[in-house]
């Protein structure tokens, strides 16, 4: 209740919020970094889970196999979720299975692909090695 009252207490959120705002200063110039009051509710992730994984792999991209460490002498991976967090309803089991490590060209291109084209993990990553196989 106090942080709810917390966040009502700010000033007129919406007004703070709008885009109409925006000031062109020169033709092809715009402003940006303006601070916005933004509240979300969203589902917490493990990490816990994310670092076993990451810990006990070769931080290789599961679709196009880049190996982060080899190509740019960092190592960087993303996790995935094979099934989407927003069709779980409240906390729910996860398993090391139910992660793809990707890089992020691939994880954002799986992304577009279950949004646009409503495909499962596997589609989209059969889709995508085809692609990147041209």
């Amino acid at each position: 209740a106090v942080i709810l009252e917390k966040m009502i207490s700010f000033p007129s959120l919406n007004d703070k919020n709008s885009d109409n705002d925006d000031v062109i200063l020169y033709k092809n110039e715009h402003t940006e970094g303006k601070i916005k009051y933004i509240t979300h509710m969203l589902s917490e992730r493990n990490r816990k889970i994310i670092d076993e994984i990451k810990d006990n792999s070769q931080w290789v991209c599961d679709i196009c196999e880049i190996k982060f460490l080899d190509k740019y002498g960092k190592n960087y991976i993303e996790a995935h979720h094979k099934i989407p967090i927003h069709t779980f309803t409240g906390e729910h089991r996860i398993l090391k299975t139910d992660f793809a490590l990707l890089c992020p060209n691939c994880h954002k291109a799986v992304h577009i692909y279950l949004r646009e084209e409503n495909l499962q993990y596997e589609e989209a990553k059969i889709k995508i090695r085809n692609i990147l196989k041209r």
